[in-house]
């Protein structure tokens, strides 16, 4: 899976709405899905001006999400898959009810 231009709008778009991220949680472990340059036009655009050469460094690391989120002030990453392929968090079988500890 992956975040891609649309996703990444959205999230920035909530953020300028004054939505916190500082948690956030993710359905499998999230790739970026995108071009440093198209990283760098959006997050300009949002007032997180930002090169397409340190966009690109969004992308090592496998391409995860997790920089790119730390750089827009989220605090805790927290991802949930129902296998460990992709090193998420939390093992979790979302067909099953959500245990106590991750409500709110």
């Amino acid at each position: 899976m992956g975040l891609d231009k649309h996703t990444l709008r959205f999230i920035l778009e909530a953020r300028k709405q004054g939505i916190s991220l500082n948690r956030t949680a993710t359905l499998g472990r999230q790739t970026l899905a995108m071009f440093p340059k198209e990283i760098a036009a959006l997050l300009t655009a949002y007032d997180k001006p930002i090169s397409a050469i340190d966009a690109g460094k969004f992308l090592e690391n496998g391409g995860y999400i997790d920089s790119l989120m730390n750089h827009l002030g989220v605090t805790e990453l927290t991802s949930f898959d129902a296998s460990d392929y992709e090193d998420a968090t939390y093992l979790h079988d979302m067909n099953q009810p959500i245990p106590e500890k991750f409500h709110e």
